[in-house]
This record gives structure tokens, sequence and C-alpha cells, in this order.
């Protein structure tokens, strides 16, 4: 999925900490994602969530209203046009909310 983002941005980034701390705590999301990742498109950031199935990450992009695509839940695109967009776009992403 962050694969088809480099499209957007060539120069995309995606954050992750040391081992010992992970930029995205799963612990905070309702479902609970299996991986977050803290990516970086045109200079401003978003959290990419893993989840183990579409269902789940449509529920989870509902209580954050946010977006999902698969089997992924974006947090921190809504209210922000450029990510909306490219979010849509690239990663073919539907508002859930």
């Amino acid at each position: 999925m962050l694969g088809f983002a480099k499209e957007a941005d060539p120069k995309m980034q995606i954050k992750i900490g040391d081992l010992s701390k992970t930029l995205v705590d799963c612990k905070t999301y309702t479902p609970r994602c299996i991986i977050g990742y803290r990516v970086v498109i045109k200079g401003m950031m978003f959290n990419a969530l893993t989840y183990p199935d579409q269902k789940t990450a449509i529920n989870a992009a509902k209580r954050i209203r946010g977006y999902y695509s698969r089997n992924w839940a974006f947090d921190e695109v809504r209210g922000e046009p450029v990510l909306e967009r490219i979010v849509i776009k690239y990663l073919k992403g539907k508002p859930a909310f």
C-alpha cells in the first residue's frame, strides 16, 4: 500500500522509531491496529494503520472519522485537502465518516 504513495510523492518518507519505541502506538486505536506507520507526504504527516482484514479497517476508520483502503486505515488525513486528494487518488482510499 505504501508503495502506491511513492507515486504521489517520490520523496515520501516512513518515519519509524527505534525497536524500543514506535511512533504510532496501536493501543490508542480501537480496534487495535497490527502495526502503524507515521508517513510524510508533501511535507505533511499522517498515520497509516494496518489491520488483519478490510472489515476491521473500516470499523477503525469509522471510529477515527478517517479513510480506509483494503486492510488499511488512515488517520490525521481528514481536513487536509492535499492529503485527502493523495489518499483518494493514489491509495484508493474511501471516507468512513
